[in-house]
């Protein structure tokens, strides 16, 4: 039976770099937020810090702001960070998008798979992507990011097990990254 390994991230005791990754709800990102200049900047600011980080809660009609907010990152970084974005998602008329940006020369995106959610087990089901790194300790690891349903926290919790121990037997790795859960951590027990 393959155990679930949390994988965090640390420099290892031989000389191999780490890779800094996080992970970003910016609430309702879309047109409105990218058009505020002072408020694009403070997010590229942000976002400058890693070398590879998840953003969920994208919510843009025209399709174009995270693009935008990418092309802000790469003019202040002067860099070349890229992106995957996932399809629109939620049981809701309010569909939602999560976004992975990364630096090409420290990662490869390679498979990229959303949960078959038919059973309707999440109100927006959770994505894995197949990362690759060049400086890491662990080449290659799977992310998990998922926006939990505040009102249906546990059960989405309990689901993405299944999710999970699908993604450990067909890309053949233990080493999971899982973000989102913030909501979990945070709510009434």
């Amino acid at each position: 039976m393959h155990e679930i390994i949390l994988l965090l991230f640390s420099c290892s005791i031989i000389n191999v770099e780490c890779i800094k990754i996080g992970s970003f709800n910016i609430q309702v990102f879309g047109q409105n937020k990218v058009s505020k200049t002072d408020v694009l900047s403070i997010l590229v600011k942000i976002l400058s810090r890693y070398d590879l980080i998840v953003v969920q809660e994208i919510r843009d009609a025209k399709n174009t702001a995270f693009r935008h907010l990418v092309d802000e990152l790469n003019r202040y970084t002067k860099g070349n960070y890229k992106f995957v974005i996932s399809e629109k998602l939620g049981r809701t008329n309010s569909k939602e998008q999560y976004g992975v940006i990364y630096k090409p020369d420290l990662i490869r995106i390679g498979k990229m798979v959303t949960f078959d959610n038919k059973k309707n087990l999440f109100e927006r089901p959770p994505m894995a992507v197949e990362v690759h790194t060049t400086s890491s300790a662990i080449p290659m690891f799977a992310l998990v990011v998922v926006h939990l349903d505040p009102d249906s926290v546990f059960e989405e919790v309990n689901n993405l097990y299944i999710f999970v121990k699908h993604i450990i037997k067909v890309w053949h790795t233990q080493f999971i990254r899982m973000y989102g859960l913030q909501m979990f951590l945070f709510s009434e027990i």
